[in-house]
């Protein structure tokens, strides 16, 4: 009998330890993003490109579905609708075409004759920088790496972005970027930003960011919302910030009409010299906590 009794708990104690072990293994498990089935909900953040302080929003959805052809290679279909209970593929346009390679790299194309771009890298690691295909506007690391659980109590791979000058980021391995699926480091050069709400795959809600209540957020106006004064505009040598709501900045960039960083400057800047930049239209970017605010300068010679 007490033979009996060890053997029992020698062979719990085994299979507790071999379900320990498989947990452990499941994270490294990969979960592929582009599959069939899955959708994304996002948050659309738009502002006139005056720099008026009014933000309108609303919801989009992005849906995987079928495949095609672009030089011999394969893409998936992403259709996209701003409708909620939209009926597909009434209410529906394709918006762009996505693959995965062998590497854990997303690659788009915005048209199939147009150029392919990579949109993440999920083969990185901790210290690693972001390729150039990715990000050219500098050094952006992989800061962190931690396991989540999603919504249906999977544990997934996040990836943690540093970029002092932008709103933090993180990739969800098989979801995409917190900004969007494909809004990495992004956000509109004319003003406004990004949020994902949500992801399913067949139907299974994996992803709900908690700062919202639901999956689809109706129009509504933010009146008031930015308070950046910059003067003079049009300016030809120096440009002056007032920041008269004390508003939380992570940094100012400068930003030309096809979306290049030109300059960033700290976060307490008052002041800008553009005496050494040509003239032509420009945008002052405001990176917050919250979103990115963007208003438009012309600066004259």
């Amino acid at each position: 009998m007490k033979n009996f009794t060890r053997i029992t708990i020698f062979h719990i104690v085994l299979i507790l330890g071999i379900f320990t072990a498989n947990a452990q293994n499941n994270t490294d498990d990969y979960y592929p993003l582009v599959e069939e089935g899955k959708v994304w909900s996002e948050l659309v953040f738009t502002s006139d490109p005056s720099g008026l302080p009014n933000y309108d929003y609303y919801t989009v959805y992005y849906k995987i579905y079928g495949d095609t052809i672009a030089n011999d290679i394969y893409y998936k279909k992403i259709y996209r609708t701003a409708r909620e209970n939209a009926i597909f593929p009434d209410d529906w346009v394709i918006d762009f075409y996505i693959r995965e390679n062998d590497n854990k790299q997303i690659l788009y194309k915005r048209s199939l004759s147009g150029w392919e771009r990579m949109l993440y890298d999920f083969s990185l690691e901790v210290g690693d920088i972001l390729p150039e295909e990715i990000y050219e506007g500098g050094d952006i690391i992989i800061e962190s790496i931690t396991y989540e659980l999603m919504e249906n109590g999977e544990e997934r791979k996040v990836f943690w972005l540093s970029d002092y000058c932008h709103v933090p980021e993180f990739w969800i391995e098989g979801v995409g970027s917190s900004f969007g699926l494909e809004k990495t480091l992004g956000g509109f050069i004319t003003g406004g930003s990004y949020k994902l709400l949500c992801h399913w795959q067949n139907e299974t809600l994996l992803y709900h960011n908690s700062s919202y209540e639901t999956c689809f957020e109706s129009s509504l106006l933010i009146e008031n919302y930015s308070k950046f004064n910059i003067y003079p505009n049009p300016v030809k040598d120096i440009l002056h910030i007032q920041n008269t709501d004390n508003s939380d900045i992570n940094c100012i960039s400068l930003i030309n009409i096809n979306g290049q960083v030109i300059e960033q400057y700290q976060p307490k800047t008052t002041q800008i010299n553009i005496s050494n930049i040509k003239e032509g239209i420009y945008f002052i970017r405001f990176s917050t906590k919250e979103r990115d605010i963007i208003q438009k300068i012309v600066i004259e010679k």
